[in-house]
């Protein structure tokens, strides 16, 4: 019989910094959901604050603050960090994070408008090249989904998750391939 999730990860908690990006690939409908719309195998993501907690966006509940429990109810967890990122910075990041997104609504537009786009290969038409590649370009914090919270909250201090896709577009697969995030931690059940 092999270990749990919730066996592996007792001891992630200690190596959790502010600002880590944390992966959850979850079990029942979510799974199934994810497989459907072709997700990579992660398909929540949320965004380390400290003290034990997370910020997150869901469904009904949208944009939370709770505990960050490492259970059973995945298959696994991954924990991304940017490396290069001070701690002046993290603070900068948690604090507009949760300025700006705490109790705003989850978008189910927002989910499908990004699945679709993305899906059909429409990405293209998401960029503003211009005003993206200056910096100038200002994301809309009423389109919130789990991913993307963690993108526009990173662009506001200067992160790109993408330099192909606008924050709002970001989906968990994304962050496979943005530069200079690595992964600090990953366990999965067995």
């Amino acid at each position: 019989m092999g270990f749990t999730i919730a066996q592996k990860a007792k001891g992630l908690f200690k190596r959790l910094k502010k600002g880590d990006i944390i992966f959850v690939h979850e079990k029942g409908i979510h799974n199934f959901l994810g497989k459907i719309v072709q997700l990579n195998r992660w398909h929540h993501v949320m965004l380390y604050i400290g003290d034990g907690k997370v910020l997150e966006a869901v469904p009904v509940k949208g944009c939370i603050i709770t505990p960050l429990k490492l259970d059973n109810r995945y298959h696994g967890v991954k924990i991304m960090r940017f490396n290069g990122i001070l701690g002046v910075q993290r603070k900068q990041l948690i604090n507009s994070a949760i300025t700006t997104f705490l109790h705003k609504k989850f978008s189910g537009l927002q989910a499908f408008r990004t699945f679709f786009m993305r899906k059909f290969g429409l990405v293209s038409l998401l960029l503003l090249p211009t005003r993206f590649k200056r910096g100038s370009y200002v994301c809309n914090p009423d389109l919130v989904t789990c991913s993307n919270l963690i993108a526009m909250s990173y662009y506001k201090i200067g992160v790109r998750i993408s330099d192909t896709v606008l924050p709002e577009y970001v989906m968990p697969k994304d962050y496979e391939h943005a530069l200079g995030l690595e992964t600090v931690a990953e366990v999965e059940e067995g």
